[in-house]
């Protein structure tokens, strides 16, 4: 998200990302699923949200390790 921000010449002031693993529970240790709270300030419009948003799913990463793990992103938006 910050590298399309930086790329539209956006400021990205207040963001918290709250992260909780979920591991294996059998055989070799690895992460199972991974769950992502995004909190985003509510003076970012919402045409901005959306398109972070979009940013964020569609990232090479994530697509790439979401063949190995679960991962979900839960987005909010409130002040920060």
């Amino acid at each position: 998200m910050g590298i399309e921000a930086k790329r539209r010449g956006w400021e990205l002031s207040q963001i918290r990302i709250d992260v909780f693993k979920i591991m294996t529970s059998e055989g070799s240790r690895k992460i199972k699923s991974i769950f992502l709270d995004i909190f985003m300030s509510s003076d970012i419009d919402i045409q901005k949200f959306k398109i972070l948003q979009r940013t964020a799913e569609e990232c090479p990463v994530k697509l790439n390790l979401e063949n190995s793990i679960d991962i979900k992103f839960n987005w909010h938006q409130d002040k920060i």
